[in-house]
C-alpha cells in the first residue's frame, strides 16, 4: 500500500511540474524555438509518466510519436463526434488495420491559425492528463501522440475507440418520451464515482464531467471518461474553466478562492449527470424565453431549484465577483422578507416514483450549494444506495445507446 501511495504522489508531482512548464511555455512572448524543445522534453516526461503507472500492472507503453495517416474501412474519415473545441474522428491504421479514434483540436478564438505551437502545448497538456490516468479501465486509453494528416508540424490524439455517448444515449431516450431506471443509473453512477475517486487520488480533477463525455465501452459495456482538455492539478491555481456556464458550480460561477481546483467540481457535475439521466433534462436547464447564460442567470436557475444559500454557505464559496456576491446576498433578503426562505424544489423534479429515499440522498449530497457539505465521490460510494451489488457493472445499457448509433 505504501508503495501505491509512493507512485501516486510521483505521478502527481510529474503531472503538476507538466503543467507549470506548459503554461509558462504558452506565455506570450515565449522564444518559438524554446517551445519546440521544450515540447520534446515534455513527450519523453510523458512517457515516464507511462512507465511510472507500468510499475502498478498497467497496459504496454504508448505508440511514439510519428507522422501517420489513418483511413476508415471506405477509405475517408468517419466523424465520431465533437463540439466547439474538438473533433473526433473514426480511423484505421492503414498498415495494421487497427482502428482508433484521432481527437483534433479546434484553435482558440484569440489564437492564430498559423501558432502550432501554442496548439501543440493544448493537445500536450490533455495527453499528459490522459497519460497520469492511464491503465484504469474506466478511462479512454491514450494509445499515443501523432501528427495531424497533410500536416508537418500540429498534433492529435490517437485514442481507443469506445461506443457512443451518455449525451447520445439522453437524446435518443428524449425522443422517445423515456429515461434510464434507476437500477441503471445506479450501476452507471458507481462507475462514474469509482473512476472519479481514482482520478481525485492523483491529485486530478476534470471539471468537465458531462454526458458528451461519458462514453460507454463496446467489449464489456463499461462507462468510460475522456475529454480531459479542461483538467487541472489540485497543486495548479486560478487555472481558468472553459466549460459552458450550465455547467458550472456556485462557488466557481462566483469565482470562489481555490474552487477551480477543487475535486468538488466534479461532484457537483456528477450530480447534474446523475439528474440528467433519471429525468432526461438538465436540472437547471435554461427556459424557452430566457437565453442569458451569465453567471447570473445560472445561479438564478440553480437556486430556483436548491434554495437561496445562507450566509454560512456563502463564506465556504469565498466568492471573489464580489457584486454577484452581493445580489445573492440581496435575492436571500428578499426571500426572507416574504418568508420563502426555503424553496427547495429538487425532490419535486426528482420525485420518488423516478428516485428512491437512498437513491436521492446520493443525489442531494452531490447538489450541495456550500462546497464544504458537498460529498466526495468516495464519500457518496459509502452511502446505502450502493450496497446493493448489481451484477454486470453496465447491463442493459448497450440496448439503451444503440438507437442513436448510424
Amino acid at each position: 500500500m505504501d508503495d501505491v501511495r509512493t507512485t501516486m504522489a510521483s505521478i502527481s508531482a510529474l503531472l503538476s511540474a507538466l503543467c507549470e512548464k506548459i503554461r509558462g511555455l504558452a506565455a506570450p512572448g515565449t522564444d518559438m524555438e524554446l517551445r519546440r524543445v521544450s515540447m520534446a522534453c515534455i513527450l519523453i516526461a510523458m512517457h515516464n509518466l507511462r512507465s511510472t503507472r507500468r510499475t502498478m500492472k498497467t497496459r504496454k507503453s504508448m505508440t511514439p510519436i510519428s507522422a501517420l495517416q489513418f483511413v476508415d474501412d471506405e477509405g475517408r474519415r468517419r466523424r465520431l463526434g465533437g463540439g466547439l473545441r474538438a473533433c473526433v474522428t473514426k480511423v484505421r491504421h492503414r498498415t495494421t488495420g487497427k482502428t482508433f479514434a484521432m481527437k483534433t483540436l479546434y484553435p482558440l478564438p484569440h489564437q492564430g491559425l498559423d501558432d502550432a505551437a501554442i496548439y501543440n502545448l493544448r493537445v500536450l497538456r490533455e495527453a499528459s492528463f490522459m497519460a497520469a490516468c492511464r491503465g484504469h479501465p474506466s478511462f479512454v486509453c491514450l494509445h499515443g501522440v501523432c501528427m495531424k494528416p497533410n500536416t508537418d508540424q500540429q498534433y492529435c490524439l490517437l485514442m481507443e475507440q469506445a461506443g457512443p455517448s451518455l449525451y447520445e444515449a439522453t437524446l435518443y431516450r428524449r425522443l422517445h418520451g423515456t429515461a434510464f431506471r434507476e437500477h441503471q443509473v445506479r450501476r452507471m453512477m458507481r462507475q462514474v464515482l469509482s473512476w472519479a475517486k481514482a482520478m481525485h487520488d492523483l491529485g486530478i480533477v476534470h471539471r468537465n464531467i458531462v454526458a458528451e463525455n461519458v462514453l460507454v465501452g463496446f467489449s464489456s459495456f463499461t462507462v468510460k471518461i475522456g475529454g480531459f482538455g479542461q483538467a487541472t492539478c489540485t497543486s495548479e491555481t486560478d487555472v481558468p474553466c472553459n466549460v459552458a456556464v450550465r455547467d458550472e458550480a456556485p462557488e466557481l460561477l462566483l469565482r470562489g478562492r481555490g474552487a477551480s481546483e477543487s475535486e468538488l467540481l466534479d461532484s457537483w457535475s456528477i450530480g447534474c449527470l446523475m439528474g440528467k439521466l433519471l429525468t432526461n433534462r438538465t436540472l437547471f436547464e435554461i427556459e424557452a424565453n430566457d437565453r442569458d447564460n451569465t453567471a447570473r442567470a445560472q445561479l438564478c436557475r440553480i437556486f430556483n431549484v436548491l434554495g437561496v444559500p445562507g450566509k454560512r454557505a456563502m463564506q465556504e464559496m469565498k466568492a471573489r465577483n464580489f457584486e454577484l456576491a452581493k445580489q445573492v446576498r440581496e435575492w436571500r433578503a428578499r426571500r426572507s422578507s416574504v418568508g420563502k426562505t426555503n424553496n427547495y424544489r429538487l425532490r419535486q423534479l426528482v420525485p420518488p416514483e423516478v428516485l428512491s429515499d437512498d437513491g436521492f440522498k446520493v443525489l442531494r449530497g452531490l447538489l450541495m450549494c456550500n462546497p464544504k457539505k458537498r460529498l466526495t465521490a468516495g464519500a457518496a460510494l459509502q452511502l446505502p444506495w450502493f450496497a446493493d451489488n448489481d451484477k454486470s457493472p453496465a447491463a442493459g445499457i448497450s440496448q439503451q445507446v444503440s438507437g442513436p448509433v448510424s
